[in-house]
């Protein structure tokens, strides 16, 4: 059952890129949380990844919102990228085949 609770950290990768650490739940109630963070969080031309590795439910509103803020960064010159979604978040990544639209490390 999600908790409909989200917390959402700034940190840089290895890289140099920008990384939203997410941990909680990305479904109806806390997606419009995330996407405002992602539309802040990187500036035209950057890259941004979201960190899913403590992220342990997500649902299709959740989804939209990852397909939406992609498509909205690629507009932008940059991309979306989704880091180490693990265990029930990976498992829905492969069954709707995400991986096909979004890019997922």
């Amino acid at each position: 059952m999600p908790s409909h609770q989200i917390a959402i950290d700034l940190a840089t990768d290895e890289q140099g890129r920008k990384v939203l650490v997410a941990v909680g739940d990305v479904d109806l109630q806390t997606a419009p949380e995330l996407r405002r963070y992602i539309e802040r969080a990187a500036e035209p031309g950057e890259d941004l990844v979201i960190d899913l590795r403590q992220v342990t439910f997500i649902d299709s509103p959740g989804l939209g919102t990852l397909i939406h803020c992609d498509r909205v960064r690629r507009e932008r010159g940059g991309r979306l990228v989704l880091k180490d979604p693990s265990g029930p978040v990976r498992d829905l990544f492969d069954l709707v085949r995400l991986a096909d639209v979004l890019e997922v490390e």
